[in-house]
């Protein structure tokens, strides 16, 4: 879950930056608004709740199982 979660992060930081960096590009491209706070705020909030979301799954599901049983099925 914490190398999820670095990666995640990580992933969120940069996105934010490259949308920062990139706002004037985005604006006469597709006429939005640059830099919009909600936007710039919540996509990367939501897509990290995923990402993290999705590594905890598996990692409860591995939590689970008994090692001593794993290592007598293989």
């Amino acid at each position: 879950m914490g190398r999820a979660g670095k990666a995640a992060g990580l992933g969120a930081v940069s996105g934010i930056a490259g949308a920062v960096a990139l706002r004037k590009v985005m604006a006469a491209t597709i006429q939005v608004v640059p830099a919009e706070p909600l936007v710039l705020s919540a996509a990367p909030a939501v897509i990290f709740l995923v990402a993290l979301a999705s590594a905890w799954m598996p990692a409860r599901r591995a939590a689970r199982v008994d090692p001593a049983e794993a290592l007598r099925a293989e």
